[in-house]
């Protein structure tokens, strides 16, 4: 899998990413929100495992989820 550029995803999500330990680009997950009204997805992305994890939520309950990955499909 090629790792995605972090300037197109920062575009896409209209966000700078999160993630949970103090990583640069591409290492660790990475997390980016993005809001409509009351709806949101939140995407994140271990790029070099190649994991990939998307929520959906709205009015603030989280209604879809969905990963895919070699890691995410083990747990």
């Amino acid at each position: 899998m090629e790792i995605p550029d972090l300037a197109d995803l920062i575009w896409l999500f209209e966000d700078e990413p999160t993630s949970e330990i103090d990583s640069p680009w591409p290492v660790g997950l990475h997390s980016f929100r993005l809001a409509r009204g009351e709806q949101e997805v939140l995407f994140s992305l271990d790029p070099l495992p190649g994991d990939a994890y998307i929520t959906l939520f709205a009015a603030g309950k989280e209604i879809a989820s969905l990963a895919a990955g070699s890691g995410a499909l083990s747990t």
